[in-house]
């Protein structure tokens, strides 16, 4: 199945993302990019984790490296970010980064 993931895999799969989101929310963005990379690691590499959830595990955290970008960076290209709210509106954590791109524009 497309979203299946076994029930310790989803554990961790949400765990890295909340600790994503709270490295970003303390604006540790140098941590917050090396959780990236520990994260898109665990999706890419667990043989536990569907097509499905690892395409939207990497929508998520290309959304977050976006959001640094536009944080560190005086230009923020408006589209894009509200390309972001699309991609990730039905997420666990689309709600946040909806709040998030909001706080930027």
């Amino acid at each position: 199945m497309y979203f299946e993931i076994a029930p310790q895999a989803w554990k961790k799969n949400i765990l890295h993302k909340l600790k994503i989101a709270v490295l970003y929310e303390m604006r540790f963005y140098q941590d917050t990019l090396y959780s990236i990379d520990t994260y898109e690691h665990f999706v890419r590499n667990n043989k536990d984790v569907s097509e499905g959830i690892k395409k939207a595990g990497l929508r998520f955290t290309n959304a977050i490296i976006n959001l640094i970008k536009a944080k560190t960076n005086s230009a923020v290209n408006e589209l894009n970010l509200k390309k972001i709210i699309d991609e990730n509106k039905n997420s666990h954590f689309g709600f946040w980064i909806k709040e998030k791109v909001q706080e930027l524009l």
